[in-house]
Parts: C-alpha cells; sequence; structure tokens
C-alpha cells in the first residue's frame, strides 16, 4: 500500500494484481486510463501499451521503434518496411519463402519481367501464353491491333484496311486471322514495325468469304513483328 492506497494485491492462488485486487492471472495489470507494462534496461524498451484503447506490442532498441503489434493490425519497422522470413526487408512487404493466399490477390500491371503478372497479362501476352480470343468484327480503315488484349484476334475485312500494332512482348506468339466478306478483293495494309521473310508480305487470298491465318513473332530486339507463318484459302 501507499497513501492508504493498496498498490498491490497477492491473491492465496498466487496470481498478482497491480491496480486490481482480483487479478485473473498470474500477473494482471489494470489501468482506467492507459495500462502499460514495459521491460527495459539501458538501450532497449518492450511495451505492452493500451493507449486509449488502441493497444500495441512494440520493441524500441535506442529509442528507435523497431517493431510494433498494432490492433493485430501491422508490424512496423522504422523504414515502413515488413520483413517476414528476413531481418533485412527492403520491400513495404518482403517475404524470404513461399506464400499462399486463400482469396484474389491484385496486383498492378507489370513492368518488368521479375513482377508479378496480372491474369490477362499471363492468358494474352506473357510469351504468347494462352489463346485469348479477340474478335475485331468488320475491319476496315485504320484497325488497332493491341496484342496485350489478345494473342488471336479476327477481322472481317469489308474494306481496305491499314492495321497498327502494338501491345507485343519479346518472344510472345501472336496469330492474325482475316476473312474476306461477301465481296472479297479486300486489301490489307501491315504497320512499319510488320517485317516479312525477304522483305515479301504475303499475298492474301481474294475469294469472297474465304479465311487466311497469319502468324507474327514479337522480337523484341528489333522492336518488330515477324511474320513467321501464313495459310491461306480457308
Amino acid at each position: 500500500t501507499g497513501a492508504g492506497v493498496r498498490r498491490m494485491t497477492i491473491t492465496d492462488a498466487g496470481n498478482v494484481g497491480i491496480g486490481t485486487t482480483s487479478p485473473g492471472a498470474k500477473l494482471e495489470v489494470y489501468d482506467s486510463t492507459y495500462p502499460k507494462i514495459r521491460l527495459k534496461n539501458d538501450v532497449n524498451t518492450l511495451d505492452i501499451n493500451n493507449n486509449g484503447g488502441d493497444g500495441y506490442l512494440s520493441f524500441n532498441f535506442a529509442g528507435s521503434n523497431m517493431l510494433q503489434f498494432k490492433n493485430a493490425q501491422y508490424v512496423l519497422f522504422p523504414t515502413g518496411n515488413v520483413g517476414i522470413g528476413t531481418t533485412a526487408p527492403t520491400y513495404k512487404l518482403d517475404v524470404s519463402g513461399t506464400g499462399q493466399f486463400t482469396q484474389p490477390v491484385l496486383v498492378g500491371t507489370p513492368t518488368a519481367s521479375g513482377h508479378a503478372t496480372t491474369k490477362s497479362y499471363v492468358d494474352s501476352t506473357l510469351l504468347g501464353g494462352g489463346n485469348t480470343w479477340v474478335s475485331k468484327g468488320n475491319c476496315s480503315g485504320t484497325v488497332a491491333i493491341d496484342w496485350s488484349a489478345g494473342n488471336t484476334q479476327h477481322c472481317t475485312l469489308v474494306g481496305a484496311t491499314t492495321f497498327t500494332f502494338s501491345g507485343g512482348q519479346n518472344g510472345g506468339t501472336y496469330k492474325l486471322i482475316l476473312k474476306q466478306d461477301t465481296s472479297g478483293s479486300r486489301t490489307v495494309t501491315w504497320p512499319g514495325t510488320a517485317r516479312w521473310p525477304a522483305g515479301t508480305a504475303p499475298t492474301l487470298t481474294t475469294t469472297a468469304n474465304k479465311t487466311d491465318y497469319v502468324g507474327f513473332i514479337y522480337n523484341g530486339a528489333d522492336s518488330t513483328y515477324d511474320g513467321v507463318s501464313f495459310n491461306a484459302n480457308f
């Protein structure tokens, strides 16, 4: 006791209470405002704190907040990085080891080979992966082919058509399916980034309602869509 006030209680069961006369555990600390338990030496501090209901466990080294669990929501390092399986995280979340997620994981659009990929990126562009089909419908005039939307794209030629290509990934394989309409004899102008064996573009079928298949590989070294296959008159 102190100043006539009981400061600590030891029950017959061996429980110790500070701020409470009926401790329900071996050590129970109670304060109606901001209860805190602190373990400290000359440089380190370990706090179990309830700051206005905002409970947390924190470890401080030489005055720097090294680790903090707050409301079971996050772990904080001095840099703001979280490390799992590593003591030197260099990212906001740095995991050394495997992981498993039971819910969908959202990632940004990858911009480098080491980045996580999105499903659409895997299906349509990663080395020409997947077989994502895009119908461009009736084509005439200038038609933009974005290969990131699908590695197989279909056009029904209803007039003279000029293509532009974009979205190719290095080593990706792509197929363009061209069908003549009921009139036939529709012509195609290829983009300047398309490259052909011996510099000669294929001759399309001119018969009405016939289909040609043109295959490309994107050559990232030269930034060209190299025509590597042509099958006509289906």
